[in-house]
Parts: structure tokens; C-alpha cells; sequence
């Protein structure tokens, strides 16, 4: 399994994408007997796209750290979940170019959510999404 730096997608091996699968299992078995080396366990990753910004008080602007922000796919599947820090900013891992909806939520105070807010990330690199909490 990978994890590294710049904004390429994580990935199980073989091919299978993080973001996706969380389970390190859902990934092909690699079999090594004792004292053998297993070759041939190589990673082809692409690059993929950072959600990035922050949360908004609505009623008086100030910054909201602390708050729960969930990307959603299209249809509505959860992809990411991050938290918001002290400036209230917020960036998810590396996704694959698509159509997501950005979220925020405050569990201590209960159900209050923004409205989805649609991100289309095209482009490799960041795409901005600031939440405004009502």
C-alpha cells in the first residue's frame, strides 16, 4: 500500500485505489516463502486532485475549527473525511478527478450541516471549497 507525498492517488497493490478500499485485504496477496525475495511488486500511480478550504461561521464569519468535513461522490458515497484545524482549514488526501460535494458538520452541536457545496476536480493539484456553517 502506498502513501506519499505530492497528489498522487494511494493504491493497493495491484491497481486497487485507496480512496475506495480501505481495507489493506481488498489488495492481491503477495505470497513470499522464508528467505525468498518476491519481485515484480510494482505501483503505476496517477496523479489525482486535493479538496482544500475552509469552514465559516455564516452568522458573524469567524473560522470554525474543529468541524467534521466529509467529500461525498456524485451518488452520494463517502470518499474522504477530514477535520477542520485551528483556522479553521481543511484538505483531503489525493482523489481522482470527478464530481464530489463538500460538507461540514458540528457532532457536538448536533445535526447542523452546511449545504453541499459541488467541487469538480479535473486537474491534477488543489481545487478550493470554502464552507459556510448555518
Amino acid at each position: 500500500m502506498t502513501h506519499g507525498a505530492d497528489n498522487y492517488l494511494h493504491e493497493q497493490w495491484s491497481g486497487v485505489q485507496c480512496w475506495a478500499a480501505t481495507d489493506p485485504f481488498q489488495g492481491y496477496p503477495i505470497t513470499v516463502n522464508s528467505g525468498a525475495e518476491k519481485t515484480g511488486v510494482d505501483f503505476g500511480l496517477e496523479r489525482g486532485t486535493r479538496i482544500s478550504g475552509r469552514v465559516f461561521d455564516g452568522n458573524n464569519g469567524e473560522v470554525l475549527p474543529g468541524m467534521t468535513v466529509k467529500i461525498l461522490t456524485a451518488q452520494g458515497v463517502p470518499v474522504a473525511e477530514v477535520l477542520s484545524d485551528g483556522q479553521g482549514r481543511y484538505r483531503t488526501l489525493p482523489l481522482p478527478a470527478g464530481t464530489y460535494a463538500a460538507v461540514a458538520s458540528n457532532h457536538a452541536d448536533g445535526p447542523a450541516t452546511t449545504k453541499g457545496k459541488t467541487v469538480v476536480a479535473t486537474e491534477c493539484g488543489y481545487v478550493t471549497a470554502d464552507l459556510i456553517m448555518r
